[in-house]
């Protein structure tokens, strides 16, 4: 397990999962990654950001408190690889696991399921949705709920 309110690094593995406010680096790897969210109830309801508080942090050390602001910036990077991939905002190479799951993803996710309320990239899998797409998504059953045609077995696109 990994707890940390922002990640900056190159690779950030937990066995049981990874959670982090913020993460920067290449790799998030772990049976489940989240990022971006307060907690994994939050990831799986896909909690918008909006209605997520803003954070406060209180350096051990001294006893200051600092105001984060605008608490979770979530995944820039690389990669989210394990079973379950979550995060808030998603911007690197892709997620890679059998459930991802972004609000707004800017790469490609590969799984079985997909789920993102905004892809600008690839969704690839036996399951793809998204409420709007600006890419493309490649699997059995591909779903964009704010499409003219929202269902498109094997092949959709959307720019």
């Amino acid at each position: 397990m990994n707890f940390n309110y922002m990640f900056k690094g190159l690779l950030q593995i937990g066995a049981i999962f990874s959670f982090n406010g913020s993460f920067r680096g290449f790799i998030q790897a772990g049976f489940i990654n989240s990022t971006g969210y307060s907690s994994l109830g939050d990831s799986l309801v896909m909690t918008e950001e909006e209605e997520l508080p803003n954070e406060t942090y209180t350096r051990p050390d001294t006893g200051e408190v600092l105001e984060l602001g605008q608490a979770r910036e979530g995944f820039r990077g690389g990669m989210q690889v394990g079973v379950w991939n979550t995060a808030t905002k998603f911007a690197g190479i892709g997620q890679f696991g059998i459930l991802n799951m972004a609000q707004t993803m800017k790469g490609t996710q590969t799984g079985v399921v997909n789920v993102a309320r905004t892809v600008y990239g690839a969704q690839i899998g036996l399951v793809n949705y998204t409420g709007d797409l600006y890419g493309f998504q490649i699997g059995l059953v591909n779903i964009v709920k704010n499409n003219k045609v929202f269902f498109m077995p094997i092949l959709n696109a959307s720019f």
